[in-house]
């Protein structure tokens, strides 16, 4: 299997498992979109917190990583916003932002690029 058919595999499971939990408390769940999440040696968040949108492929992160020379490790992050109804979700107007998330490692110095441990929260 590929790298990006393995980060394809892991995705889809954690994207199911994230809303399934999520779902438990709220009838409706939204994705707030796949982005990249970098770290320094000092476990710095790279650009302090700004997003870097992800759009699937492995040229976004070989671009992060040229951009951002002192990246330790990569990963790729997604959360989820709950509300009662989907007015309130679109809207914006009785939401609960990041019912769930997920992040799965992408890349770090040692090894390169590889899946590495993935879990719900970073």
């Amino acid at each position: 299997m590929s790298f990006m058919e393995e980060l394809k595999f892991t995705m889809t499971h954690l994207n199911s498992e994230s809303m399934r939990f999520g779902r438990r408390y709220y009838r409706c769940i939204k994705s707030r979109g796949r982005e990249l999440k970098g770290f320094t040696e000092d476990n710095e968040m790279i650009c302090g917190g700004m997003e870097w949108p992800w759009s699937g492929t492995k040229k976004d992160m070989v671009d992060f990583l040229k951009d951002n020379p002192d990246t330790k490790e990569l990963w790729i992050e997604c959360g989820y916003d709950g509300a009662a109804t989907v007015r309130d979700l679109i809207d914006y107007v009785e939401y609960e932002p990041w019912v769930e998330c997920w992040a799965v490692l992408v890349w770090n110095k040692e090894n390169g690029f590889h899946i590495g441990h993935s879990g719900q929260e970073l």
